[in-house]
Protein backbone atom coordinates (compact mmCIF):
# COMPACT_ATOMS: atom_id res chain seq x y z
CA UNK A 1 0.00 0.00 0.00
CA UNK A 2 1.39 3.45 -1.17
CA UNK A 3 1.51 6.47 0.60
CA UNK A 4 -2.18 8.21 1.47
CA UNK A 5 -1.96 11.96 -0.40
CA UNK A 6 -3.79 14.52 -0.70
CA UNK A 7 -3.93 16.29 -3.83
CA UNK A 8 -4.60 20.13 -4.47
CA UNK A 9 -6.98 20.52 -7.48
CA UNK A 10 -5.73 23.76 -9.44
CA UNK A 11 -9.10 23.84 -11.27
CA UNK A 12 -10.89 25.41 -8.57
CA UNK A 13 -11.72 28.64 -9.70
CA UNK A 14 -13.42 29.61 -6.50
CA UNK A 15 -11.19 30.51 -3.02
CA UNK A 16 -9.74 28.64 -0.72
CA UNK A 17 -7.92 25.49 -1.20
CA UNK A 18 -9.80 21.95 -3.04
CA UNK A 19 -8.02 19.08 -1.92
CA UNK A 20 -8.82 15.22 -3.29
CA UNK A 21 -7.53 12.34 -1.90
CA UNK A 22 -5.09 10.13 -3.99
CA UNK A 23 -5.91 6.69 -6.01
CA UNK A 24 -4.04 4.50 -3.51
CA UNK A 25 -6.74 2.05 -1.78
CA UNK A 26 -5.56 2.22 1.62
CA UNK A 27 -7.86 5.21 1.77
CA UNK A 28 -11.41 4.25 3.96
CA UNK A 29 -12.61 6.28 1.79
CA UNK A 30 -12.41 8.79 -1.33
CA UNK A 31 -12.21 12.18 0.69
CA UNK A 32 -12.60 15.70 -0.38
CA UNK A 33 -10.89 18.51 1.81
CA UNK A 34 -11.78 21.88 1.04
CA UNK A 35 -9.27 24.61 3.39
CA UNK A 36 -10.92 28.32 2.92
CA UNK A 37 -8.69 31.03 3.77
CA UNK A 38 -9.53 31.16 7.31
CA UNK A 39 -9.47 27.76 7.47
CA UNK A 40 -6.46 27.46 10.26
CA UNK A 41 -5.57 28.57 13.10
CA UNK A 42 -2.48 30.92 14.05
CA UNK A 43 -0.68 27.40 15.62
CA UNK A 44 -1.33 25.22 12.41
CA UNK A 45 -1.66 22.98 14.60
CA UNK A 46 -4.86 21.88 16.59
CA UNK A 47 -8.20 22.75 13.75
CA UNK A 48 -11.70 22.84 13.60
CA UNK A 49 -13.40 20.26 11.24
CA UNK A 50 -16.51 19.89 10.13
CA UNK A 51 -17.08 16.33 8.58
CA UNK A 52 -19.94 16.16 6.14
CA UNK A 53 -22.45 13.29 4.71
CA UNK A 54 -23.87 13.82 1.55
CA UNK A 55 -27.16 12.60 0.00
CA UNK A 56 -27.59 9.73 -2.65
CA UNK A 57 -27.61 11.53 -5.54
CA UNK A 58 -23.63 12.69 -6.04
CA UNK A 59 -21.72 11.04 -8.74
CA UNK A 60 -18.35 11.77 -6.60
CA UNK A 61 -16.99 14.96 -4.64
CA UNK A 62 -16.01 16.78 -6.98
CA UNK A 63 -19.44 16.98 -7.55
CA UNK A 64 -20.49 17.41 -4.73
CA UNK A 65 -18.20 20.29 -4.28
CA UNK A 66 -18.12 21.69 -7.67
CA UNK A 67 -21.71 21.43 -9.18
CA UNK A 68 -24.78 19.89 -6.00
CA UNK A 69 -27.35 22.33 -5.41
CA UNK A 70 -26.28 22.58 -1.61
CA UNK A 71 -23.04 24.81 -2.67
CA UNK A 72 -21.62 23.86 0.08
CA UNK A 73 -18.15 25.30 0.03
CA UNK A 74 -19.69 28.68 -0.76
CA UNK A 75 -21.22 28.21 2.81
CA UNK A 76 -18.03 27.79 4.40
CA UNK A 77 -16.02 30.42 2.13
CA UNK A 78 -18.85 32.94 3.11
CA UNK A 79 -18.71 32.17 7.00
CA UNK A 80 -15.55 33.17 7.27
CA UNK A 81 -14.68 30.62 9.99
CA UNK A 82 -11.50 28.70 11.00
CA UNK A 83 -12.99 25.86 9.74
CA UNK A 84 -12.30 22.72 7.23
CA UNK A 85 -14.73 20.83 5.79
CA UNK A 86 -14.19 16.93 5.27
CA UNK A 87 -16.39 15.46 2.95
CA UNK A 88 -15.80 11.38 2.57
CA UNK A 89 -17.39 9.79 -0.58
CA UNK A 90 -20.60 7.86 0.01
CA UNK A 91 -21.39 6.60 -2.91
CA UNK A 92 -24.03 7.12 -5.64
CA UNK A 93 -27.76 6.46 -6.14
CA UNK A 94 -28.57 6.32 -9.73
CA UNK A 95 -31.73 3.96 -9.35
CA UNK A 96 -32.45 1.19 -7.37
CA UNK A 97 -30.84 -1.47 -9.25
CA UNK A 98 -27.95 0.48 -9.32
CA UNK A 99 -26.37 2.25 -6.70
CA UNK A 100 -23.31 2.17 -4.57
CA UNK A 101 -24.44 4.45 -1.79
CA UNK A 102 -24.14 3.71 2.02
CA UNK A 103 -24.25 6.83 4.05
CA UNK A 104 -23.25 4.37 7.21
CA UNK A 105 -19.73 3.66 4.74
CA UNK A 106 -18.04 5.60 8.28
CA UNK A 107 -19.82 3.42 11.16
CA UNK A 108 -18.91 0.49 12.86
CA UNK A 109 -15.73 0.33 15.89
CA UNK A 110 -13.71 3.37 15.41
CA UNK A 111 -14.08 3.55 11.68
CA UNK A 112 -14.53 7.44 12.11
CA UNK A 113 -11.63 7.88 14.21
CA UNK A 114 -9.22 5.81 11.83
CA UNK A 115 -10.95 7.86 8.97
CA UNK A 116 -10.24 11.00 10.50
CA UNK A 117 -6.71 10.03 11.30
CA UNK A 118 -6.08 9.24 7.93
CA UNK A 119 -7.61 12.84 6.90
CA UNK A 120 -4.91 14.74 9.59
CA UNK A 121 -1.97 13.02 8.76
CA UNK A 122 -2.53 13.47 4.53
CA UNK A 123 -3.26 17.19 5.70
CA UNK A 124 -0.30 17.68 7.74
CA UNK A 125 1.55 16.00 5.01
CA UNK A 126 0.11 18.69 2.68
CA UNK A 127 0.64 21.69 4.97
CA UNK A 128 4.17 21.09 5.22
CA UNK A 129 5.57 20.21 1.55
CA UNK A 130 3.28 23.78 0.49
CA UNK A 131 4.18 25.70 2.97
CA UNK A 132 7.37 24.74 5.31
CA UNK A 133 9.59 22.08 3.19
CA UNK A 134 12.18 24.43 3.02
CA UNK A 135 12.34 25.36 6.87
CA UNK A 136 11.93 21.58 8.20
CA UNK A 137 16.00 21.64 8.91
CA UNK A 138 15.61 24.88 11.13
CA UNK A 139 12.86 23.91 12.93
CA UNK A 140 14.46 20.94 13.90
CA UNK A 141 11.80 18.21 12.09
CA UNK A 142 8.30 18.45 10.43
CA UNK A 143 5.71 19.80 13.07
CA UNK A 144 3.23 17.86 14.92
CA UNK A 145 0.42 16.06 13.12
CA UNK A 146 -2.57 18.38 12.67
CA UNK A 147 -5.31 17.85 15.92
CA UNK A 148 -8.75 18.07 16.46
CA UNK A 149 -9.89 20.68 18.52
CA UNK A 150 -13.56 21.17 17.92
CA UNK A 151 -15.88 18.59 15.46
CA UNK A 152 -18.75 19.20 13.93
CA UNK A 153 -20.87 16.38 11.90
CA UNK A 154 -23.62 17.36 9.89
CA UNK A 155 -25.10 15.36 6.61
CA UNK A 156 -27.86 16.05 4.06
CA UNK A 157 -30.74 13.92 2.98
CA UNK A 158 -29.36 10.17 3.61
CA UNK A 159 -26.58 11.64 4.73
CA UNK A 160 -28.39 11.84 8.41
CA UNK A 161 -27.55 8.20 8.85
CA UNK A 162 -24.19 9.13 8.43
CA UNK A 163 -24.32 10.97 11.41
CA UNK A 164 -25.74 8.13 13.34
CA UNK A 165 -23.39 5.88 12.45
CA UNK A 166 -20.36 8.28 12.61
CA UNK A 167 -21.13 9.43 16.31
CA UNK A 168 -20.92 5.89 17.30
CA UNK A 169 -17.65 5.64 15.60
CA UNK A 170 -15.70 8.19 16.77
CA UNK A 171 -13.47 6.38 19.32
CA UNK A 172 -11.15 8.91 20.78
CA UNK A 173 -13.14 11.63 19.35
CA UNK A 174 -16.27 11.24 21.26
CA UNK A 175 -14.98 14.34 23.56
CA UNK A 176 -14.23 16.95 20.73
CA UNK A 177 -17.81 16.64 18.82
CA UNK A 178 -19.61 20.05 19.61
CA UNK A 179 -22.76 19.96 17.74
CA UNK A 180 -24.76 17.74 14.61
CA UNK A 181 -26.50 19.23 12.05
CA UNK A 182 -28.98 17.81 9.77
CA UNK A 183 -30.26 19.29 6.95
CA UNK A 184 -33.56 18.14 5.21
CA UNK A 185 -32.51 14.23 6.78
CA UNK A 186 -35.24 12.98 8.77
CA UNK A 187 -36.39 9.88 7.17
CA UNK A 188 -37.63 6.99 8.62
CA UNK A 189 -38.94 6.50 12.80
CA UNK A 190 -39.17 9.71 14.03
CA UNK A 191 -39.50 7.81 17.64
CA UNK A 192 -35.65 6.23 16.20
CA UNK A 193 -34.47 9.65 15.80
CA UNK A 194 -36.29 10.96 18.93
CA UNK A 195 -34.36 7.73 20.48
CA UNK A 196 -31.00 8.83 19.38
CA UNK A 197 -30.88 12.24 19.91
CA UNK A 198 -31.45 11.12 24.25
CA UNK A 199 -28.53 8.94 23.66
CA UNK A 200 -26.07 11.53 22.90
CA UNK A 201 -26.42 13.19 26.67
CA UNK A 202 -26.75 17.39 25.71
CA UNK A 203 -24.46 17.58 22.53
CA UNK A 204 -26.46 20.15 20.81
CA UNK A 205 -28.35 18.58 17.83
CA UNK A 206 -29.30 21.17 14.93
CA UNK A 207 -32.15 19.94 12.39
CA UNK A 208 -33.94 21.82 9.79
CA UNK A 209 -36.90 20.05 7.23
CA UNK A 210 -37.80 20.99 3.87
CA UNK A 211 -39.89 19.07 1.17
CA UNK A 212 -37.65 16.61 0.99
CA UNK A 213 -38.51 14.89 4.22
CA UNK A 214 -42.16 14.76 3.52
CA UNK A 215 -44.34 12.10 4.50
CA UNK A 216 -44.78 10.87 0.68
CA UNK A 217 -40.72 10.48 1.09
CA UNK A 218 -40.60 8.51 4.31
CA UNK A 219 -39.63 11.29 6.26
CA UNK A 220 -41.05 11.57 9.74
CA UNK A 221 -40.53 15.04 10.79
CA UNK A 222 -43.58 15.40 12.77
CA UNK A 223 -42.97 12.17 14.32
CA UNK A 224 -39.77 13.04 15.66
CA UNK A 225 -41.24 16.84 16.32
CA UNK A 226 -44.06 15.29 18.75
CA UNK A 227 -41.68 13.41 20.92
CA UNK A 228 -39.31 16.69 21.41
CA UNK A 229 -41.86 19.37 21.73
CA UNK A 230 -45.65 18.26 21.60
CA UNK A 231 -48.41 19.22 20.38
CA UNK A 232 -51.63 21.42 21.24
CA UNK A 233 -53.30 18.37 21.53
CA UNK A 234 -50.24 16.54 23.07
CA UNK A 235 -48.38 19.26 24.94
CA UNK A 236 -45.12 18.46 26.26
CA UNK A 237 -44.11 21.21 29.57
CA UNK A 238 -41.00 23.39 28.52
CA UNK A 239 -39.53 21.67 31.47
CA UNK A 240 -40.05 18.01 30.04
CA UNK A 241 -38.73 18.84 26.54
CA UNK A 242 -34.99 17.68 25.16
CA UNK A 243 -32.81 21.25 25.78
CA UNK A 244 -30.28 20.01 23.05
CA UNK A 245 -32.31 19.62 20.32
CA UNK A 246 -33.09 22.30 17.90
CA UNK A 247 -35.66 21.63 15.17
CA UNK A 248 -37.03 24.30 12.95
CA UNK A 249 -39.03 24.20 9.53
CA UNK A 250 -36.55 25.60 6.48
CA UNK A 251 -38.82 29.05 6.05
CA UNK A 252 -37.55 32.87 5.15
CA UNK A 253 -36.30 33.81 8.92
CA UNK A 254 -34.95 30.38 9.62
CA UNK A 255 -31.51 31.60 9.72
CA UNK A 256 -31.45 33.01 12.40
CA UNK A 257 -31.82 31.16 15.88
CA UNK A 258 -33.51 33.47 18.20
CA UNK A 259 -36.55 33.56 15.47
CA UNK A 260 -36.04 29.80 14.02
CA UNK A 261 -36.20 27.62 17.34
CA UNK A 262 -39.04 29.76 19.05
CA UNK A 263 -41.62 27.20 21.05
CA UNK A 264 -45.29 26.97 19.56
CA UNK A 265 -46.31 28.35 22.75
CA UNK A 266 -44.05 31.77 22.41
CA UNK A 267 -44.92 32.70 18.98
CA UNK A 268 -48.42 32.27 19.40
CA UNK A 269 -48.04 34.08 22.95
CA UNK A 270 -47.26 37.50 21.14
CA UNK A 271 -49.87 40.05 20.23
CA UNK A 272 -48.98 40.20 16.34
CA UNK A 273 -46.03 38.34 14.38
CA UNK A 274 -42.88 39.87 13.93
CA UNK A 275 -41.82 38.40 11.00
CA UNK A 276 -42.71 36.42 8.18
CA UNK A 277 -41.40 32.86 9.52
CA UNK A 278 -43.76 33.42 12.79
CA UNK A 279 -46.17 34.23 10.65
CA UNK A 280 -46.14 30.98 8.87
CA UNK A 281 -45.09 29.36 12.16
CA UNK A 282 -48.70 30.66 13.88
CA UNK A 283 -50.65 29.03 10.88
CA UNK A 284 -49.31 25.29 10.89
CA UNK A 285 -48.31 25.03 14.60
CA UNK A 286 -51.80 24.77 15.46
CA UNK A 287 -51.80 22.19 12.77
CA UNK A 288 -49.39 19.14 13.92
CA UNK A 289 -51.85 16.90 14.96
CA UNK A 290 -53.21 16.74 11.32
CA UNK A 291 -50.20 15.73 9.17
CA UNK A 292 -51.81 15.97 5.63
CA UNK A 293 -53.00 19.65 6.28
CA UNK A 294 -49.66 20.60 8.28
CA UNK A 295 -47.63 19.65 5.36
CA UNK A 296 -49.87 21.13 2.22
CA UNK A 297 -50.13 24.77 4.17
CA UNK A 298 -46.89 24.95 5.35
CA UNK A 299 -45.69 24.03 1.49
CA UNK A 300 -48.06 26.53 0.29
CA UNK A 301 -46.55 29.08 2.67
CA UNK A 302 -42.86 28.62 1.22
CA UNK A 303 -41.06 25.72 3.19
CA UNK A 304 -37.60 25.11 1.33
CA UNK A 305 -36.98 23.01 -1.19
CA UNK A 306 -34.67 20.10 -0.37
CA UNK A 307 -31.21 21.84 -1.95
CA UNK A 308 -32.08 25.34 -0.68
CA UNK A 309 -32.31 23.96 2.89
CA UNK A 310 -28.58 23.30 3.14
CA UNK A 311 -27.60 26.24 0.38
CA UNK A 312 -29.47 29.39 2.68
CA UNK A 313 -29.21 27.74 6.05
CA UNK A 314 -25.44 26.16 6.68
CA UNK A 315 -23.63 29.24 6.39
CA UNK A 316 -26.16 30.64 8.69
CA UNK A 317 -25.58 27.25 11.09
CA UNK A 318 -21.27 27.46 10.95
CA UNK A 319 -21.64 31.44 11.85
CA UNK A 320 -23.81 30.85 14.40
CA UNK A 321 -22.14 27.53 15.97
CA UNK A 322 -18.99 27.98 15.61
CA UNK A 323 -16.25 30.76 17.93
Amino acid sequence: MGKLVLIEDKSNQGGGTVLFSNKESGWIRPTGVFVPDAGFTDSHEVVTVLLWFHGHFVKNVPYLFYKEATKILQAVTESKKDVILVAPELGWFQDKSNTTYNASALGGGKKTELYLDQVLGALSDWYVRTFIAGEIDEMGGPPPKFQIANLYIAGHSGGGNGIISSVAALGGYKDRLRQCWGFDCLYGDGQSWYEWAKAQKGVPLYFYFGQGTKPAFNGDVLGFWKRVYGTPKSPIPASGRMRSVFLAPALPGTELDMVAFQSAEDILAKARPGNRYEEVRRKVDPLLDNPTKYWSTIIDEGLKDHYPVVADLLGPRIKQSLP
